[in-house]
């Protein structure tokens, strides 16, 4: 004679009852007919009016469905996903066979959450540079579904100020128990004074405003990284031949010799608390705050002294 087979949820519930006799210790989960719920997520807890353990009251049984809509859990969908994450042991069901889920609120309006976002971001674009035309940004927003059921709320998960051109920013939408983090990408149009050059610029001259014509550009449309302020050239010298008309970037920057190699330098040299000088002649050029190699001309000694400004070293023993 066949033996007859036992479903597999009739055998959850044995082995369920099984384990809670042996455990010595239950738990009651009531359904009640009907649950009106906000989140993003439901879990157990939305759906019960008493107490449950909390690893089981976070349990998630359905995900997020659209405002004004109804959905249905019952006891075999609930058992078996306590029974999946290990937490099913013993619970007792009482109350309704299944639960109808209301889904509350109302989708948000794309116009509304781009003018509350627009509102935190631009707390984060800088203040423009003087006489430069007004920055301004644009907002580029993922698809949102997020159900409002009290006012929007935005938390910005930035604190550095913008920079010109593309900008990723995580921005938090919550509203009521609702939450949702979106990428949000902003665009942001900054101005600055870019020189380009008059006239052909050899390499390592002397870089000076009137080398160059200074137009406001927007910098969120110029390629790399050009220079913006005219105090930006101070101390530098270029660091290629620029043609003329062509841009000056910071990469075209190089510190401008303050020692040349053949200078005769002073060179200052410091034992203790005393200080003396004597003149010494410069083996290869340097800039500020650099270790250049000198000679010595009072023992024609070879050292290495830091560079502290135009034909002045400095060795300390």
């Amino acid at each position: 004679m066949m033996a007859r087979r036992i479903p597999a949820f009739l055998v959850l519930v044995i082995l369920m009852g099984t384990s809670a006799a042996l455990a010595g210790s239950s738990w009651r989960l009531e359904l009640p007919e009907e649950a009106h719920v906000s989140g993003i997520q439901v879990q157990l807890k939305d759906l019960v009016s008493s107490p449950v353990p909390a690893a089981q009251g976070d349990l998630i049984l359905l995900g997020q469905g659209e405002p004004g809509t109804v959905a249905t859990v019952d006891r075999r969908t609930i058992l078996r996903k306590l029974v999946e994450s290990g937490l099913a042991a013993g619970v007792i069901f009482s109350g309704a066979q299944s639960v109808t889920v209301h889904y509350e609120g109302s989708l948000i309006k794309s116009e509304d959450l781009r003018l509350a976002i627009r509102r935190e971001v631009q707390s984060l674009v800088p203040v423009g540079l003087p006489g430069a035309p007004a920055s301004h940004f644009e907002l580029h927003l993922p698809e949102v579904t997020l159900p409002v059921t009290s006012d929007i709320q935005i938390e910005v998960m930035r604190n550095n100020p913008l920079m010109p051109g593309r900008n990723q920013v995580r921005v938090r939408v919550k509203s009521g128990g609702a939450r949702q983090d979106l990428p949000v990408m902003v665009l942001l149009h900054a101005f600055g004074q870019v020189p380009t050059a008059q006239t052909s610029i050899k390499r390592e001259t002397p870089l000076t405003p009137d080398l160059f014509t200074w137009q406001w550009l927007d910098l969120a449309e110029v390629a790399g990284q050009p220079i913006t302020s005219q105090s930006q050239l101070l101390g530098n010298c270029a660091g290629r031949t620029l043609p003329a008309g062509d841009r000056l970037r910071l990469a075209d920057l190089k510190p401008m010799p303050a020692i040349h190699a053949g200078d005769q330098v002073e060179l200052q040299i410091q034992r203790g608390t005393l200080m003396v000088s004597v003149k010494a002649l410069a083996r290869q050029a340097g800039c500020l705050g650099q270790t250049i190699p000198v000679r010595n001309e009072l023992n024609g000694r070879l050292v290495n002294a830091r560079v502290t400004g135009p034909g002045q070293v400095e060795w300390r023993r």
